[in-house]
């Protein structure tokens, strides 16, 4: 759609009491028309026009990131992409929805917080060895989640040298017993 049919629809939409859908006017509209309320109507339908928000040099607000990486957990990538950091609740929502995003948080220079490591520890165990290999040391409570939910992450302790809190190595042993009923060679190392 080009920038005169937009300005015909928009002329139309007028002239009957209605405003352009706010996807249109991130498109196509001025800067001064792509308000708040307009991106956030806009991310709430759809979380990849942060995207097109971005584009246009406009920084969207902490409420309009975290609309949209609600609805589409990968607009995280185009905020970090632009050099801006998210806050808290934006990561959170991002490693809730995929937790492998972690990955790029941590690319970007940006130490998480306890809780989103723990969010993406839940749903993704290895998520642990990008926290690790970051030179953070995380809470046992992450650690703990970390080998519960995938035994194995016990090997990324060793390989980034940091020593698992009490209990993380058993846990570990009993997660993997769980998954294999027994422990598989190439994690026997980690339990002598």
């Amino acid at each position: 759609m080009s920038q005169q049919i937009y300005r015909f629809i928009k002329f139309l939409e007028q002239k009957e009491g209605r405003t352009p859908p706010p996807e249109s006017i991130i498109k196509y509209g001025n800067i001064e028309e792509i308000t708040e309320p307009v991106q956030l109507a806009a991310v709430k339908r759809n979380g990849i026009l942060i995207e097109l928000i971005l584009e246009r040099g406009i920084e969207p607000s902490p409420e309009v990131q975290l609309a949209a990486v609600k609805r589409f957990g990968g607009a995280i990538k185009y905020i970090l992409e632009k050099e801006i950091e998210p806050s808290e609740p934006v990561q959170l929502a991002a490693v809730k929805r995929y937790s492998f995003l972690i990955k790029d948080i941590l690319e970007k220079g940006i130490k998480p917080s306890p809780e989103v490591q723990l969010a993406a520890v839940k749903q993704w165990g290895n998520a642990i060895e990008y926290i690790l290999k970051h030179k953070i040391v995380p809470s046992p409570e992450v650690q703990l989640t970390a080998v519960k939910q995938f035994g194995g992450a016990i090997r990324f302790f060793s390989i980034y040298n940091i020593e698992p809190y009490q209990g993380v190595k058993k846990e570990a042993y009993g997660s993997l017993m769980r998954d294999y009923g027994y422990i598989p060679n190439i994690f026997k190392k980690y339990f002598k």
